[in-house]
């Protein structure tokens, strides 16, 4: 399988990534707006957020760090910089102002700003962690690698690939406290000084994108071979995590199942999508071109379609009543 048809399922699974969040914010806003009571409803509402919200973002930031890599070897470190200032820096400096006081507006709160620190990113909170990324990964990009460090580089994607082993790097993040929350979900930083431990993590799964570029076909094609055991076994994870949060209080072991769902489902997702997504056609295109704009101005949107159907809702039980 050529190296294009990989491209197209990664971006299948990128920009699937996207319109993840918009069905993601659009279901769990939906309990607050549609008075929903029943006990079972918001917990299946709150379990299939958890299962998305576990793999969504680290695998977008993974998708990020592929195509990063794939950026510098075709146009350089300095065309990968003009890239990234353009099509993040320079979005999330035009639009911030716009959107967050517009979900502000559009959800109804009342939310008073105290200083530039206060300043809430909202859902473009990954655009801000992307450029700081970014200008990181360009600063490396100019120093000149050891050899042997460059030959392992091609290996690694292909080990860490292997179910055996992926469960090394949530052991090795166990130790680090802010990732999770009390439920053991991923936290998210939206305010303009950095949650170190979160771009921490957010920066691991752009270096394994990084890497599994770097360990070209070889890397992918195990990904791919291995995606349904990998996508299962973080299945899995993400439900025990889920039911223990729900049932009991939290333990180191229910922190690692979380992190160990996030890489597994991770992997496994996007080795999904290469395995079955070989050619392009007008869907995915039409995605690729639209999911990354839909999505940055989509939540004020949501926010405005719920309170018009939950206005719709009450007026009707008014007039039924």
């Amino acid at each position: 399988m050529g190296e294009n048809s990989r491209i197209v399922g990664l971006d299948a699974a990128r920009s699937s990534m996207m319109v993840l969040g918009v069905l993601l914010h659009s279901l769990v806003f939906s309990i607050f707006f549609a008075h929903i009571e029943s006990l079972v409803e918001v917990q299946t509402i709150f379990g299939v957020f958890f299962t998305i919200h576990t793999f969504r973002m680290p695998a977008f930031f993974f998708l990020a760090g592929y195509f990063a890599s794939l950026l510098i070897s075709k146009r350089g470190p300095i065309g990968y910089l003009e890239n990234r200032m353009k099509r993040i820096g320079a979005v999330l400096l035009l639009l911030s102002p716009v959107i967050s006081p517009l979900t502000v507006w559009a959800s109804g709160e009342s939310i008073q700003i105290n200083g530039f620190k206060d300043w809430n990113l909202r859902h473009l909170w990954f655009l801000y962690f992307l450029l700081i990324i970014s200008g990181v990964t360009y600063l490396i990009s100019l120093i000149s690698l050891p050899e042997k460090l460059i030959k392992a580089k091609v290996h690694i994607g292909f080990w860490l690939s292997d179910p055996r082993i992926l469960w090394i790097a949530p052991l090795l993040l166990l130790p680090i406290p802010g990732i999770l929350d009390e439920s053991a979900r991923i936290r998210t930083s939206e305010v303009l000084i950095p949650d170190l431990s979160l771009l921490m993590f957010y920066s691991l799964f752009f270096i394994l994108g990084i890497f599994f570029h770097e360990s070209g076909k070889a890397g992918l094609d195990a990904l791919s071979r291995r995606s349904f055991v990998l996508f299962f076994i973080g299945l899995i994870s993400a439900q025990i995590s889920f039911g223990w949060g729900v049932n009991s209080t939290t333990s180191r072991l229910h922190f690692f199942l979380s992190l160990t769902a996030s890489f597994y489902l991770s992997f496994g997702v996007i080795g999904i999508f290469t395995r079955l997504v070989k050619k392009e056609n007008r869907v995915w295109t039409y995605l690729t071109r639209t999911s990354y704009w839909v999505y940055l101005v989509h939540l004020p949107i949501v926010y405005l379609l719920l309170r018009f159907f939950s206005f719709i809702r009450i007026g009707m039980s008014i007039f039924n009543g």
